[in-house]
Parts: C-alpha cells; structure tokens; sequence
C-alpha cells in the first residue's frame, strides 16, 4: 500500500476495562480508514475529566488497543483538554499527505477537542454506544467484587473454602482488574501475611480443584476470558482432563519456528511466552522498575555468592508470563544444566504495578527456583523461575548434570501467573533486539523462540 495519501482515523478515550463495546467501536472505525491512530488519555487528564481513577494501567490499556484491527499506534494525553495533542499529529500526519476523520463513541458530544477539529475541517463521526455495554456498568461490577474478595481474605474467620468460589469469579471477570486492584488494597493495607501462608494454602487447594475432571468445565471460559490462541494446540480444548492440564498445555512448535536460518547457536532465544523487559544490569532494573527496598542481585540469588560471581553487572533480562500465554520454559541457549537451588516463602502478585512498588520485595521474596547453565556460548547464565499467587507448581524436566540443546522444553508452571528471569555474564557483549533500560510500561511482547538477541564473538 502506497504510505502517502493514506486516509486514517483518529480517536481519543480512556478505554479502561476493554470491553465488547470498545471493540465495536473499533470494528467501526475500521471501516472509515487504512489505519487507526488512538490517543489514551493518563491517570490525572482522566480524574480531571470524569472524576475516576482507571482501573487499567496505561500499558494494559495500550495493549488492548494495538490488539484491535488496523491500529497502528497510540499517544498518551496528559492534560484534560488533547487539543495540543492532537494538533501536533494534525500536522504530521497532513505533511505527509493523509486524510483524516475522527470517530468517537456519541457519549459525549461536546467532547475536549471537538472545537479544534472544527477549525482544522476535520469530518466527526459519532458512534451510538452498544445497548447494555459500559466502563461503568463494569467498573461497579468490578469494584463489588474486589471488596468482597478484599474483605474474605484479610478476614481469618472465612475459611479458604469459601474464598475460593469469590477467587473463581475474580479470575473470570472479563478484566483482570478485579484481582490487581484486590493486591493493591491488600499491600495499602499491609496486609503483606496474605502472601504468606494464605496464599500458599489457596495455591496447594486450587492446584489440586483445577486438576480433577470436574475443572473441566472451566476451560472454554478460561480460553473466551483469556483470548488463548487455540490454534496452536496439538489436541482440541474437549480433550485436556482438567483446567490445569490446558493450562500447563503443550503446543505445536511448528507455529513458533525460529527465525529465518535458525536456530543459531550464537541466538539468545526467548525461553517462554510473556511481555520482556531488558537491563543492561541489575541496577538499572533497580532504578527503573524492580523498587522492592531490600532488592539486592544477592538476595534474589538467595545469598549464593558462587552465582552472585557469574552474573555481576551482567544483563537482565525479566519475562512476565500471562494467563493466556504458554506456561512452558525452553532453553535459551544449548549448555549443561548445574545443581538447582529453590528459595522464597511467599507468593505476592508479579504484576508490573506491584513489582514496582518500593514497599513489596517480590523477586525476592516469593517462590522461585535458579538454574544454573554451564559449558554455553557465554559461558554460565542463570535462569530463574519465579511463582505468584494461584500457581500450583514448578515442574522442571532435566537433572543437574544433563545437557539440554537450545530451545528444548526444561519445564512449566501450573495455574497461575509467572516470571522467568535471566541473569548473563558481563561478558561477552550481546547485542539485544529489545530497547533496554526501560520502566515496565515499555514491556514488549516477546513469544517461545524469538530472539532476545545475539551474542557478540570477540577475538
């Protein structure tokens, strides 16, 4: 398609809590353009405009939006009124020789901006809202449920019995804002126990529910709630005995091959699924999105100073696996899987929201396994598997002593959601295909067997 002269629309919301009527709307405006150019409004623009805190944070309302067809791209809004915004793409977008319109649910008709399109001659379009569908219809049915889940667990008097049908609904709302906003009123609270034996409890109760046959039946909620990709499994979704065999599902790998000429052994390839930050060293992670105040290379390494020695102002690489996503771990690179050490007591959340709170130590704190590599192209890394709140287990595959070839299956996780850390030497250099030393709203998607990025040979 020739890029000049595209016809493209634009359009400014908040869209919290991504919903069937959100997607109309896109379905809509797909119909009036090439491409679609959406600009989210921030926290603080929003509590101007309609008094409301969002639900959803701004990288899981971006995330939403890309996923809708023909979007191509967002901008953030930072004042109430985006005529400013707006102008600046007007412009841009005009220099380059495309036609504009702008397309807007008809909830709001003298909407902030509205006086700015007129003056620039730009057509407005007004969509009538879907019959039944809303951000606040769903934010009250989110936030009943989050005080009820709220209340059962900082409650010791409710048994984890009867907590687990509320968890049930919670994980099946069609926002995982329910639970998020649960662990943030629990860690405001400081009702840091929670993590601790309660959720160790629910985790060990709810491993053994969802893996009896009666689950089941869980299973087409969980793929509609979590948009799974289907497509990829080697048996139909009827055919998994329980939700935890779904979740813990192998797939096709033939649908995620390597790139072109690979696998390259030289390649770093993704371990798992997920959204991936890169730091060029456990520092920089610290400044930018781990703020735990006891986080320390050596505490997340449980004081191991042998490991502490490998991977000492080497790279950092953090993949947080959603419940969509593959819970499978494949080998990075081809080495010798060393002697395992397991650590942690608890099992806070590993949302982006809560790693970077200063007042929550989850990387060194909650569950988690390292594993060691050695004899690879870089020498020894470390790979560490870090659980959360709900996850049944960790099951590893190879013994210490094993060779593992690059991108065999090591293992996955149960029910839940997940990290996978990796931890280089400093040397030698790896030139990586992510920008690096970013905060966690630059998280990235990543899947198995994408490169990470390539190991640098020196003389």
């Amino acid at each position: 398609m020739d890029l000049m002269g595209l016809k493209i629309v634009l359009t400014v919301g908040c869209f919290d809590l991504f919903h069937e009527g959100h997607k109309n709307l896109f379905r809509y405006m797909a119909n009036y353009g090439d491409e679609i150019i959406v600009g989210l409004h921030d926290q603080s623009s929003t509590l101007v405009n309609k008094g409301i805190h969002l639900l959803d944070p701004l990288a899981v309302r971006r995330k939403h939006v890309l996923s809708q067809p023909k979007v191509k791209r967002t901008f953030v809004i930072r004042q109430p009124d985006p005529s400013d915004d707006l102008r600046r793409i007007i412009k841009e977008l005009r220099a380059k020789g495309h036609k504009l319109i702008y397309i807007r649910g008809n909830d709001w008709v003298d909407f902030p901006g509205r006086d700015l399109l007129e003056q620039e001659g730009i057509p407005i379009l007004l969509m009538n809202y879907t019959e039944g569908i809303s951000s606040t219809q769903l934010r009250n049915q989110v936030l009943e449920l989050v005080q009820k889940v709220y209340e059962a667990l900082i409650d010791d008097t409710i048994s984890d019995e009867e907590i687990i049908p509320l968890l049930e609904e919670a994980l099946f709302m069609p926002s995982d804002a329910v639970m998020r906003e649960v662990y943030k009123k629990l860690y405001d609270g400081k009702y840091h126990r929670v993590f601790g034996e309660r959720f160790l409890r629910l985790s060990r109760i709810i491993g053994k529910m969802w893996d009896r046959p009666e689950s089941k039946k869980l299973i087409p909620r969980f793929i509609e709630r979590m948009d799974v990709n289907i497509a990829e499994l080697e048996k139909k979704p009827s055919e998994f005995p329980s939700l935890n065999a779904f979740f813990a599902r192998s797939i096709d790998l033939s649908k995620r091959p390597f790139e072109k000429g690979g696998p390259n052994p030289l390649n770093i390839y993704s371990p798992s699924d997920g959204l991936v930050l890169v730091y060029s060293n456990v520092k920089q992670a610290k400044d930018r999105f781990i703020k735990g105040k006891n986080f320390s290379l050596s505490r997340l390494l449980d004081n191991n100073d042998e490991f502490s020695s490998i991977v000492k102002d080497g790279a950092m690489v953090i993949i947080r696996l959603q419940p969509k996503d593959v819970h499978r771990m494949f080998a990075p690179l081809s080495g010798v899987v060393g002697v395992f050490q397991w650590a942690g007591t608890r099992l806070h959340t590993v949302k982006s929201t809560i790693v970077a709170r200063p007042d929550v130590d989850v990387f060194t704190e909650n569950i988690r396994v390292i594993i060691p590599f050695h004899d690879t192209p870089v020498g020894s890394f470390l790979l560490i598997a870090i659980g959360a709140p709900l996850i049944g287990s960790i099951v590893l595959h190879p013994k210490p002593g094993e060779k593992v070839e690059l991108g065999q299956e090591i293992g996955y996780f149960q029910y839940g959601g997940s990290t996978i850390v990796l931890l280089f030497p400093p040397k030698p250099p790896i030139e990586w295909r992510f920008p690096i030393d970013k905060d966690y709203e630059a998280e990235a998607p990543i899947w198995i067997h994408q490169t990470l990025g390539r190991i640098i040979k020196q003389n």
